[in-house]
């Protein structure tokens, strides 16, 4: 992913970087919707994005998804953006080998 793509992310990263509890806790997307004050759809897109990115993760337990803070780091953006471009190089590296 180039890093212009991932800096397009910011302001959705930092809609979700207020809600400290999603750093210690798990959320589903109804008790994130309902933080956020946002309907569950729009949450749900940019859920996707963050995961698909590597910044968050879920567990599925029942019926519901629960959402957790993949990368720490995010804490210390600048540092988070330079390990995730990494992680993603070395990714796509093992897919091409």
């Amino acid at each position: 992913m180039k890093k212009s793509k991932f800096l397009a992310l910011l302001p959705l990263l930092l809609s979700y970087i207020h809600i400290r509890s999603i750093y210690t806790y798990k959320k589903s997307v109804e008790e994130i919707t309902k933080i956020l004050d946002e309907k569950q759809s729009t949450i749900s897109k940019h859920l996707a994005v963050l995961k698909n990115v590597g910044i968050i993760d879920d567990k599925k337990v029942g019926l519901y998804r629960f959402y957790y803070l993949k990368l720490p780091c995010v804490l210390n953006f600048s540092l988070c953006v330079e390990q995730t471009l990494k992680e993603k190089i070395k990714l796509e590296k093992k897919l091409i080998e």
